[in-house]
């Protein structure tokens, strides 16, 4: 698994993601979707459950397998509320503008009641730490996504988060 760094002055370079232990991440198992960023976006260490201090991650429900640090505009179509280890790690549903034409709708809950894609989505990573023997992941909204309108708000409440911390207005 990669991350972007968020260190400051560390140009946020793509590196291998860690455990707690400093090992590299890797997950068992196999996804089949595309996971990345949403750039200039930040989830601040502030609320209840705090963020994650991380750009928003995103999940592309497209079937195309992408290459490590390529740019893709996705749809977004909602969003996950995942609690991981005590924070808020949302994670966006998107699909690839180039795939959009694949899908019968763009509309989460289309999904969620047509295919299994969302159900497992929320699978993996409620699970996902499990192999590294921490405790399952929680969702909030008793698991269910939330729509597209929501997401876009997300979305504009982690980039006004990004643009504080840049100020240093937020907490590292």
């Amino acid at each position: 698994k990669n991350e972007v760094s968020t260190e400051r002055g560390s140009g946020h370079p793509i590196l291998r993601d860690t455990t707690s232990e400093g090992l590299p991440r890797s997950y068992s198992g196999v996804t089949y979707w595309n996971y990345g960023m949403l750039p200039q976006t930040w989830e601040a260490p502030v609320g209840d459950p705090p963020g994650d201090r991380d750009p928003l991650d995103i999940v592309d429900l497209g079937s195309k397998i992408r290459k490590v640090g390529e740019i893709v505009p996705v749809r977004i179509i909602g969003a996950l509320p995942l609690v991981d280890t005590g924070e808020m790690d949302w994670k966006l549903l998107g699909i690839a503008e180039d795939e959009c034409d694949q899908f019968e709708s763009d509309d989460v809950f289309h999904l969620l009641e047509n295919t299994n894609m969302v159900s497992s989505v929320k699978n993996f990573f409620r699970l996902y730490k499990e192999a590294e023997g921490k405790a399952r992941n929680t969702f909030l909204n008793d698991g269910m996504p939330l729509g597209r309108e929501e997401a876009l708000g997300i979305i504009r409440e982690m980039n006004e988060h990004w643009r504080r911390l840049r100020a240093e207005e937020l907490p590292v």
